[in-house]
């Protein structure tokens, strides 16, 4: 793969591959059919899922310990031909074994007698209805049914058919009218069997909602279902794949205001134009990123209405080119308001035409596509149709660079102007969006958080600049994703400093040292690895003759050479545990200190002696050791030089620091902007939301939102901010981001990342400025004793970089201390003997019982 899975992708992947096997098996061995599906929202990146799935299908995988099925053959069906060119672009771009050749379009002039093992084959399923393709009319040899019958039927061959979008079309026949009765016709046509076609023995759907496709593959004949693979939307948002924040923006009272919030829609792209050129340079982009208007009109738009519209976008952005506006309506025509000329442009090529900066559409554009450029939405939909735009808006929400912006959240937002909705149902919007409803198409949501006229903090000029510095310097450490072998990792590393020429040759130094690690093992070891590579390269046949007439047996035992076969199959699992680049290397180096003189060695015994050495306990512990230690000591020799380099190649160190079993330190980023409610919504009504100054982002005013907090947090936050020394605050983010301080906790085997509530900076009596942790966390909760443990850990590593670190809780119900009902208990933390409490204690309460102090 030329990307990096991110973690929930990498374990979807697992899980597909695995139902896969367990397909295959099913319907080689017991003669059943299955199917499951993979369900993951817009922007969680299924496509380059399943890229890596068909990679390791076709060829197998050294990181998934999976072997290839020579007899794999895909089949992939959508409903539009255009998505099927689309996503044979896009798994080419992600995977660097599956090019053209092997990803094959079913076209007009397609004529074989059955597909070929190893390639996978786009089909649109209008084709299976098309009379050139059931009939043998125009010189055609084989309908298309007849190559799938071919295909299925062939013992070295194994269907595996893909639905992309496959809770479209899969209803049971009469279930709707007109086109969805046809595809689903065409669909469980292919599912089911049909025209002496059998069944399609393995069905994979892939879609973003698959509860339709589940219900008809329960009712479909004779065929297994397996566990879906579920995406968490939760993870799919910490990824950074998709935009965190979206706005609605909307009147304050009734009235017309469409060209009033079209100005602000062209203000609004105008100004993240200005934003991205201002990135672009600061982070040395090849070019910044073209934000996009989307304009959604009425299915009817009114001429002069639309040509008034884009008068007033022309009017606010007066740099705009003539030619940067675009039509996708549904008829493909170009099109004509007033003086501009607006022609029309495939949807899947918005994206790469940099140069159109305002797109006119009307209902969902298209299925399949979308356009991470697209940061702005002008809706003219009249309120009834809040279906059309959160479906619009789930097409929008991909961050262009494939990565959170890491300082300005700004750049990680996409603004929707709606001058034809109230504050009620544009509150139904955001809550259809972030998932706390469902849609009435019954489609998932829960993307980020949507934010109603929210305001822009920007850093606080009011506060002392020594703030920043401290900020920058605190502690913080990211718990691990998907962890990777050590020596995968060092290899990954070694190839980030190559790419960033810290380092002179460092995947050569990498493998030399481990080289010299296996030396070493294998001289230590010499008696045991020569005895297993005699076992592996000599296998002994052992012969028992019965004498019928004498009723004895002797038994009698001869040594014969291995076969090549099984010294592979020896060395492919050694590989599996070493890696494909230092068992090679290594098979290299021994072969090559030989030399060509001597008869007795050859590779086969340079892969035995691997394969021993991968056998002979306590070897790869001693390996992968080496390659953490070198790991640590590269991220320390180049500490100063990675935190120099701009944020995309930062983000690649920090993936491999996330690939470590154990938490690691990370530098934490210094927000430049972030998007917050000013207000909140009860009824039609806005709640001004209360604030409080000092916060090191702020508004125009200095002021801080604060309405989200508890009562209780609020009194803590008034509590250190009225302290006589307190000079400013932080509300840390409570997602696992950059900006956020990190503090990794143990939830049974798995570790969590908890934020902290509040940082906050004092000045000691010597003048310097100092940082403390004050976390607010109610005692009562699930988390709260292994979040209090992680918190101690994370006091004693860092008790020299912190003032204080201090843990409060609400003494609800009076019974955790002698001071009554509702007043604030604290565990100090940077206190040795208030740890020891903590980590004897049964629960979080036992340790604010034995261990806590009245707050105050």
């Amino acid at each position: 793969m030329r990307f990096t899975l991110k973690d929930y992708q990498d374990r979807a992947v697992r899980s597909v591959l695995e139902r896969l096997e367990d397909a295959k098996d099913d319907y080689r061995n017991k003669d059943r059919q299955v199917a499951f599906a993979l369900s993951a929202i817009t922007g969680a990146g299924k496509t380059v899922m399943a890229s890596a799935v068909f990679e390791a299908l076709f060829d197998g995988a050294e990181d998934l310990a999976i072997d290839g099925d020579p007899s794999a053959v895909v089949l992939w069906v959508t409903d539009d031909p255009n998505l099927n060119e689309q996503t044979r672009f896009r798994i080419m771009e992600a995977s660097d074994r599956l090019d053209s050749s092997r990803l094959r379009i079913i076209g007009d002039g397609f004529d074989v007698e059955r597909l070929d093992a190893g390639k996978v084959y786009f089909l649109n399923r209008q084709k299976l209805t098309g009379k050139t393709f059931i009939t043998p009319g125009n010189g055609r040899t084989y309908t298309l049914w007849e190559t799938i019958k071919s295909t299925i039927e062939d013992p070295a061959r194994t269907l595996y058919l893909v639905l992309d979008e496959a809770h479209i079309g899969v209803v049971s026949n009469g279930a709707k009218e007109g086109a969805e009765e046809d595809r689903s016709t065409t669909k469980l046509r292919l599912i089911n069997g049909h025209e002496g076609a059998p069944p399609a023995p393995i069905v994979w759907g892939i879609s973003a909602t698959v509860e339709r496709f589940s219900v008809a593959m329960k009712h479909a004949r004779d065929r297994t279902t397996l566990p879906n693979v579920i995406v968490d939307n939760a993870a799919v948002q910490a990824s950074g794949l998709l935009k965190d924040t979206i706005s609605l923006d909307l009147p304050d009272q009734a009235g017309s205001f469409a060209t009033v919030l079209a100005r602000e829609a062209s203000l609004a792209t105008r100004e993240a134009s200005l934003l991205w050129d201002v990135y672009a340079e600061q982070e040395s982009l090849p070019e910044p990123v073209h934000p996009l208007l989307v304009v959604q009109v009425p299915n009817k738009p009114s001429t002069s209405e639309i040509a008034s519209l884009l008068d007033t976008i022309y009017g606010a952005w007066p740099e705009l080119p003539a030619d940067a506006v675009a039509n996708v309506f549904g008829d493909h025509t170009n099109e004509q308001f007033g003086k501009h000329a607006v022609p029309y442009i495939l949807p899947q090529d918005v994206q790469d035409a940099t140069h159109i900066r305002v797109l006119l559409a009307k209902d969902a554009i298209s299925t399949g596509w979308d356009c991470p450029r697209a940061e702005t939405l002008l809706s003219l939909r009249p309120a009834k149709d809040q279906t059309h735009i959160t479906q619009l808006l789930g097409r929008l929400v991909r961050t262009p660079l494939a990565r959170r912006i890491d300082s300005d959240e700004r750049l990680n937002a996409v603004t929707c102007f709606l001058p034809h909705f109230d504050a009620k149902t544009a509150k139904s919007v955001a809550d259809v969006i972030t998932g706390v409803k469902s849609g009435d198409d019954g489609s998932p949501s829960g993307y980020g958080r949507v934010l109603i006229d929210p305001a822009t903090m920007l850093w606080n000029e009011a506060i002392p600049s020594e703030v920043r510095e401290i900020l920058a310097a605190l502690p913080s450490e990211v718990t691990p994703k998907t962890p990777m072998r050590p020596i995968k990792r060092l290899l990954s590393m070694a190839a980030e400093l190559a790419v960033d020429e810290l380092a002179a040759e460092p995947n050569i130094r990498a493998l030399n040292d481990l080289y010299g690690v296996l030396d070493g093992q294998a001289a230590q070891h010499k008696e045991l690895v020569e005895a297993k590579v005699d076992g592996i390269l000599t296998a002994d046949i052992k012969r028992i003759t019965a004498n019928r007439l004498s009723l004895e047996s002797t038994e009698t035992i001869r040594q014969v050479e291995a076969d090549e076969q099984t010294v592979d199959d020896a060395y492919r699992a050694a590989t599996r545990i070493f890696g494909a680049a230092l068992a090679n290397g290594y098979a290299k180096k021994l072969a090559l200190a030989r030399g060509d003189d001597d008869d007795d060695f050859d590779i086969y015994t340079a892969k035995a002696a691997i394969a021993a050495l991968a056998l002979t306990p306590g070897v790869i512990e001693r390996v992968e050791d080496a390659a953490s230690r070198q790991i640590d000591a590269w991220f320390a020799e180049h500490h100063a030089s990675i935190k120099a380099l701009n944020e995309e190649r930062r983000s690649a160190y920090d993936a491999i620091k996330q690939q470590a079993k154990e938490p690691q330190e990370v530098d934490l980023v210094v927000p430049v902007s972030r998007i917050e409610m000013t207000n909140v919504l009860e009824g039609d009504k806005r709640i001004v939301l209360p604030v409080r100054d000092r916060h090191v982002l702020a508004d125009e005013a200095g002021d801080y939102p604060v309405g989200k907090l508890r009562d209780w947090e609020i009194t803590v936050l008034d509590t250190e901010m009225n302290r006589k020394n307190a000079v400013a605050w932080y509300r840390n983010p409570s997602s696992p981001s950059k900006d956020a301080v990190q503090v990794p906790w143990k939830d049974g085997d798995r570790w969590r990342s908890m934020q902290p509530d509040f940082i906050f900076f004092s000045r000691r009596a010597q003048g310097d400025l100092v940082a403390s942790i004050v976390d607010p966390h109610g005692h009562h909760l699930n988390d709260a004793l292994g979040k209090l443990l992680g918190l101690a850990d994370f006091a004693e590593k860092y008790k020299d970089r912190l003032l204080r670190v201090e843990a409060v809780s609400k003494d609800e119900r009076g019974d955790l201390s002698p001071n009554g009902k509702g007043t604030l208990r604290l565990l100090d933390l940077t206190n040795p003997r208030v740890r020891k409490v903590v980590r004897s204690s049964a629960s979080a309460a036992d340790a604010y019982r034995d261990a806590g102090t009245k707050y105050e």
